[in-house]
């Protein structure tokens, strides 16, 4: 399938992606690579589909090491690109506001199957990164967040939760787990709009699949809604990652009119991440 048909508004951001480089300069901590990753190849792909603007989210593989994430927003243009990095308490106010100055807009929390939400952490870092007007990013299981909830909604920054708050297959929205998501974002929260293979039953990357919950969390909050590809998929086998063209037309399909495309192709990202 090709990106020929595929129509972003202008200054479209893609906000969830990951890129890696040469690992002699910059090694991955993690010891695995994930192939064709390059900033190269998610340029053309970026390209391919319209999108001009771009959040690239530090790998977890590099762990707290900036390098190449700085450098690859640099090759970039600062015009274009923002940064979100992982959690490093090591780093001063004079530290944040150097990372600040070369692009960087966020910090990202993850917490695995079986683990509670840290909290009191998230906490700690959005009452540092406030004054810079940087946002939260997390993500969970479904579950996890449900228990976070109460405690992120007093987070001093924007707390973005990421992956559609990754609701297992066969949810359904009345859920008390889903209610619970969409009453965070009724109270403020914003929400990443990216792999619906982590919520469908076969693993599809089909946002039609997921209509009832995209329903709901634009209905809830438009303005608050952000894009992301999750290119190139690190967590997926090769043979199972998706044809990006194919899953953003999936999206657009089910969401037709203009403003809704205009807020969260564009003006949400471009508001949230300092762009323009």
């Amino acid at each position: 399938m090709t990106a020929s048909d595929v129509s972003l508004p202008p200054l479209a951001c893609e906000t969830h992606s990951h890129v890696y480089g040469d690992q002699q300069p910059y090694p991955l901590h993690a010891g695995h690579a994930v192939p064709g990753g390059s900033l190269e190849n998610y340029r053309k792909v970026c390209r391919s589909l319209g999108v001009e603007r771009h959040v690239l989210v530090q790998a977890m593989a590099y762990a707290t090491d900036t390098r190449w994430l700085l450098r690859a927003i640099a090759e970039t243009g600062l015009s274009r690109a923002r940064g979100v990095i992982c959690p490093d308490d090591s780093l001063s106010a004079d530290d944040l506001a150097e990372l600040h100055r070369q692009g960087i807009r966020g910090v990202r929390f993850l917490s695995g199957p079986g683990a509670a939400v840290d909290t009191p952490a998230i906490l700690a870092t959005a009452r540092r990164i406030a004054p810079l007007r940087w946002s939260v990013l997390v993500q969970a299981p479904a579950v996890a967040l449900a228990e976070a909830y109460d405690a992120l909604a007093c987070a001093e920054c924007p707390v973005v939760i990421d992956h559609m708050a990754r609701v297992p297959p066969g949810m359904d929205v009345h859920d008390d787990v889903f209610q619970a998501l969409l009453q965070f974002l009724r109270g403020g929260g914003w929400i990443k709009i990216s792999a619906p293979y982590y919520g469908t039953d076969d693993g599809r990357a089909d946002f039609g699949a997921l209509r009832a919950r995209l329903d709901g969390l634009l209905d809830t909050a438009r303005d608050r809604a952000i894009w992301g590809m999750n290119w190139p998929h690190p967590s997926l086998a090769a043979d199972r990652k998706p044809d990006e063209a194919a899953t953003l037309r999936s999206l657009l399909a089910i969401m037709p009119d203009a403003a809704t495309r205009q807020a969260l192709f564009a003006n949400n990202p471009a508001r949230l991440y300092g762009f323009g």
